[in-house]
């Protein structure tokens, strides 16, 4: 492809990536204008052609912040865009719909559970569909209506939220029951809804119909029981016109122009005045505590509720999620660091769990948080996010101990993204269980592809070409701005690259900072000390780009010496593949570099993995050169060990010996006996337990 096409290509990329912003944007928020009390209700439709210039973005002093796509009248109500947690589903005109995105629990509704880097259309009972009316969509579930009133869904069955007669996730749309015995399905339903535990459907003659978990009353019943898969008839309302759903909590209006509301009422969305769940029908009030009896739309968000009246008033009641420092607007960020300069109590104000995004940049946020902590004597208040640039804590006074956790957020694992299956648990081998089945369906040109992509989150909905751009991307923000931004050093950008080269030529080994900088002196003009690339290397740390592995240091049986070198990785191989310049072909070619990158992308998984149960991961190697890939050590005090192999019966083997011998050199009167011995590989169809007890895993089926 010419450089003018992928750059074409490219730009039209974006645009799909901005317009899929708005489609999670357009699910969660009213896309309002607010000016002097009143409503301007902007556009809404996102276009089909994503060549043109279509969004618009505008934040005034005495307006809320606005978000829509900007089309021409002719393409007004072509498309409608519903969104769950990191899947898509498309509406068109002409009664067809195209899903895509993630696809773990089948939510897709394409017959499996592989991820959609493109627009699939919707087929019901192997047909593609066309006759579908409305569509919704949350966490991982997707609901369709079609013409003649029935309901489809299709993902997660979890709390029997997709209301079908079968349990289990559906990767197929299939229809939904009906409560009454006498038919078999939903029908004459002209509206649906659904949030992140429920599914609700509105029918011809006013009434409404829930299903799924019932914990917070949302099901309208009166109780908070659990229910069966069928649809439960909401109790007490009739002449229902619209209903919208947030968190596990119901919202309708009734045709007098009245809204009521049941269900989850934690932030006070639901508009009774209180944060009490409602377990029956509570009509909404005004905060003059009188019932709103003009509305004509409501929409709701995760936390919020938003009503618009026959007047164009809006009424708005709930929870926003977060204080951004960082990245507000202009004219926010300003005045929230400013708040955070002279006032930082004010920022810790409202509910709680309260997010504070980009905390790093007021640091003296964190005597102020530990402060409140210790007043209001709770746990679980504030959440702290921050990105790569570290915060300068030479002003903070008090360490935090006993009321911060510190929590690393690192790229995604195959699981996190949907490439592999899960169908290996390393919880159920800590745990004892010793039968595995797992079939693995990546092949070893898709792992190379998956080493270059990295585990970087946009990169699922973008065509594969321009996904392998993103770690470039954030290779030259590295070695520009981020490394400088560490301590506040200026360095070369072109030393960091070829710091990077180096350290990338060396990934996987425990090379000493002198072999580095010997590497690096070959294409470095000026004179370098060791002092210079280990301020590289730190500062890379800081902004976790590189996180090397420690040294297991276990009880052995003999005294022979263990090296306590830690071993080279990025946090994602990716960037290593950004700092050589190669790509998916390249590294086919050459197996021995892409064994070293695909074992840091088992390291990276395995970091994640090990996280979520308490573990760490180290690598062993003594004076007699047996070496372990990778330890996961857990805080109980058990362990499994790994060896990282691309594949093939004599790279097994050799990997199983190892262990094996590793074990043997373990002293197991002195601590437990491994937990589980693994090959982890790229490739072979299937994960199981050789005899010798050697478990041999495709990455592609491991999960944590």
């Amino acid at each position: 492809m010419s450089t003018k096409k992928l750059r074409e290509k490219r730009r039209k990329q974006k645009q799909i990536k901005i317009l899929s912003t708005i489609a999670a944007i357009f699910v969660t928020l009213a896309v309002v204008k607010v000016n002097n009390g009143k409503l301007k209700m902007l556009i809404k439709e996102i276009s089909n052609d994503i060549t043109k210039d279509q969004i618009l973005v505008e934040s005034t002093d005495d307006a809320t912040n606005t978000l829509a796509s900007s089309v021409s009248a002719s393409q007004a109500d072509k498309v409608k865009v519903a969104a769950g947690n990191n899947h898509f589903i498309a509406l068109k005109s002409d009664g067809t719909a195209y899903t895509w995105g993630l696809n773990n629990c089948g939510q897709l509704g394409t017959g499996d559970t592989t991820n959609r880097l493109t627009m699939t259309p919707v087929k019901i009972n192997g047909e593609v569909a066309t006759d579908i009316i409305d569509v919704a969509a949350s966490t991982n579930h997707t609901v369709l209506l079609r013409k003649d009133g029935t309901v489809w869904a299709a993902g997660d069955n979890s709390y029997v939220l997709l209301g079908t007669k079968e349990s289990g996730d559906k990767k197929e749309f299939t229809q939904v029951a009906d409560s009454n015995d006498t038919t078999e399905y939903l029908q004459n339903i002209i509206a649906i809804a659904t949030s992140e535990y429920n599914s609700y459907a509105l029918t011809s003659n006013g009434e409404v119909y829930a299903w799924g978990e019932n914990w917070r009353g949302q099901i309208g019943d009166g109780t908070i029981v659990n229910t069966s898969y069928k649809p439960s008839k909401v109790q007490g309302i009739s002449n229902v016109i619209q209903i919208t759903s947030g968190e596990s909590g119901l919202e309708m209006l009734k045709s007098d122009g009245t809204v009521w509301g049941i269900g989850y009422n934690g932030y006070g969305q639901l508009g009774t005045g209180n944060t009490t769940n409602q377990t029956k029908l509570t009509q909404v009030l005004t905060a003059e505590n009188t019932p709103i009896t003009n509305a004509k739309h409501i929409n709701t968000s995760n936390c919020a509720t938003m009503i618009t009246t026959q007047d164009n008033s809006l009424y708005v009641t709930g929870y926003s999620y977060s204080n951004s420092l960082f990245g507000a607007s202009p004219t926010d960020k300003n005045d929230n660091l400013t708040l955070a300069e002279i006032n930082p109590e004010i920022l810790l104000k409202g509910d709680n769990p309260r997010l504070i995004d980009e905390w790093q940049v007021a640091p003296k946020l964190w005597d102020a948080i530990r402060y409140e902590i210790d007043h209001r004597n709770s746990e679980g208040l504030f959440i702290l996010t921050g990105s790569s640039t570290p915060a300068n804590m030479e002003d903070v006074t008090h360490t935090g101990t006993g009321r911060f956790a510190w929590m690393t957020m690192r790229p995604m694992s195959l699981y996190e993204s949907g490439d592999s299956n899960g169908q290996v648990s390393l919880k159920d081998l800590f745990d004892g269980k010793k039968k595995i089945e797992g079939e693995n369906k990546l092949d070893i040109e898709r792992i190379a592809y998956l080493v270059c992509r990295g585990g970087w989150p946009r990169t699922l909905f973008m065509d594969e070409d321009i996904a392998l751009d993103q770690a470039f991307d954030y290779y030259d923000a590295i070695v520009y701005r981020d490394i400088n931004k560490a301590d506040g050093v200026t360095r070369n950008p072109e030393r960091a690259k070829n710091l990077m080269r180096s350290y990338s030529r060396n990934i996987g080994t425990q090379a000493a900072t002198e072999t580095i900088k010997n590497d690096m002196i070959a294409n470095d003009s000026n004179s370098l000390s060791t002092d210079t690339v280990l301020s590289y290397i730190n500062a890379l740390k800081k902004i976790f780009v590189i996180e090397e592995s420690p040294a297991w240091n276990p009880n052995l049986r003999s005294k022979t010496a263990i090296r306590t070198s830690e071993t080279r990785y990025f946090v994602d191989p990716s960037i290593a593949v950004a700092a050589l310049g190669v790509g998916p072909k390249d590294l086919m070619n050459d197996l021995n570099t892409f064994g070293l990158l695909f074992e840091t992308l088992c390291i990276r998984d395995l970091r994640v993995y090990a996280d979520s149960l308490q573990g760490e991961v180290y690598h062993y190697r003594d004076a007699s050169e047996l070496e372990c890939d990778a330890v996961i050590h857990l805080r109980n005090g058990s362990y499994g060990l790994i060896e990282i192999k691309i594949g093939g019966d004599s790279l097994i083997n050799e990997g199983a010996e190892n262990l094996k011998k590793l074990e043997s050199h373990l002293d197991t009167t002195k601590m437990k006996k491994p937990s589980f011995l693994m090959v982890l590989t790229a490739t072979g169809k299937y994960a199981y337990k050789r005899e010798d007890g050697v478990y041999v895993i495709p990455i592609g089926c491991l999960k944590n």
